[in-house]
């Protein structure tokens, strides 16, 4: 699940489906280039259609390159 738009192997995702709506929710902050992630860390989306704010918290799967 790396994301590749911010041109580093970053494990969490920009951007995600809104469950609400199916439109793209998207971080509500960049991640930078010194951020580490733990399982049980969470991640804030907004979807940009709906509004609807999903707080996504980070497990080991999360973590492991695909």
């Amino acid at each position: 699940m790396t994301c590749e738009d911010y041109g580093r192997d970053v494990p969490i995702a920009e951007r995600i489906d809104c469950m609400e709506c199916g439109s793209t929710a998207y971080l509500t902050q960049p991640i930078g280039p010194e951020d580490d992630f733990e399982p049980g860390d969470s991640v804030v989306y907004l979807c940009g259609e709906c509004a609807h704010r999903w707080d996504v918290v980070v497990d080991e799967d999360d973590l492991i390159d695909d």
